[in-house]
């Protein structure tokens, strides 16, 4: 929800996530990789039956989007 949220403006993603990893430390972060892992796996299983760009778009994550999300866990992982 907060992704959709960000998508519309309604939330600053960045420090949303960071506020919930500061709060919720690895289970957060472990939380995070399964829900970008889960959209990874519909991804593929749309690229089986369609052209790749649009099993892309089936993740329903921008590019940015993806970016906050893989930004804010990698500075949290060292």
């Amino acid at each position: 929800m907060a992704a959709l949220a960000s998508r519309r403006e309604y939330l600053n993603l960045e420090k949303w996530l960071q506020d919930r990893i500061d709060e919720h430390q690895v289970e957060f972060i472990r939380a995070c990789i399964h829900y970008l892992k889960e959209k990874k796996r519909q991804a593929v299983k749309m690229d089986s039956s369609q052209k790749p760009d649009r099993a892309m778009s089936a993740i329903s994550l921008s590019p940015e989007t993806l970016s906050v999300f893989y930004n804010c866990l990698q500075a949290n992982l060292r």
